[in-house]
């Protein structure tokens, strides 16, 4: 996530962009705006399916210590 947030950052400013729309799952939607932020993007807006999957539950857990680790700017 970081690193997409990076590369996106290095083409807008290539390319004169400025603002960005993440497509992502629900629960990752916090970790890649924040990330997107820290790489200098705003406003930052965004979107995700309207439907849930089991496996949504391993994202979830996944994503809230990863949350963590990018707010300390890990």
């Amino acid at each position: 996530t970081r690193a997409t947030a990076e590369n996106a950052s290095r083409i807008m400013q290539d390319e004169g962009w400025q603002s960005a729309i993440v497509a992502t799952q629900f629960f990752h939607i916090s970790r890649s705006r924040m990330a997107f932020k820290q790489a200098g993007i705003e406003p930052v807006t965004t979107v995700h399916a309207d439907y849930h999957e089991s496996r949504d539950f391993f994202g979830l857990g996944r994503e809230v210590p990863a949350y963590i680790k990018y707010w300390f700017g890990g």
